[in-house]
């Protein structure tokens, strides 16, 4: 299996796994906080999307750092739908056989990494 599809096997399953989680979740639910030093369920949730986002923008060679991340959404509804949104960007990103080209070249070379990931 080349790491294409190693990447698209692995993340299908966690993506179908982490929505499940996530619309079992209600929405009574979404301020719930495991304890006072921590951000509620609601927020923690949209890290998902964070982290799907910025998989989508490498695939499609629009990546940029520091990321420009939207605000955390207002509602446990609108966190579901803003994860459905980045699980539907990937999918479609990996078609594109030169983003991934490009993405797995960053991976493949250190020089190009940014400085926080640079081997020291």
């Amino acid at each position: 299996m080349n790491a294409k599809a190693q990447f698209a096997d692995v993340w299908t399953k966690e993506n179908a796994t982490t929505r499940r989680v996530l619309h079992s979740v209600p929405p009574d639910r979404a301020e719930f906080q495991p304890s006072a030093n921590t951000k509620p369920a609601r927020e923690l949730a949209f890290i998902f999307s964070h982290g799907q986002l910025g998989v989508a923008l490498a695939l499609s060679g629009k990546w940029v750092f520091p990321p420009q991340y939207p605000p955390t959404p207002a509602t446990w509804g609108e966190v579901l739908t803003a994860f459905d949104a980045t699980t539907t960007a990937v999918r479609c990103r990996p078609r594109r056989n030169h983003a991934w080209t490009s993405v797995s070249g960053l991976l493949s070379d250190p020089n190009r990494w940014p400085r926080f990931l640079s081997p020291s």
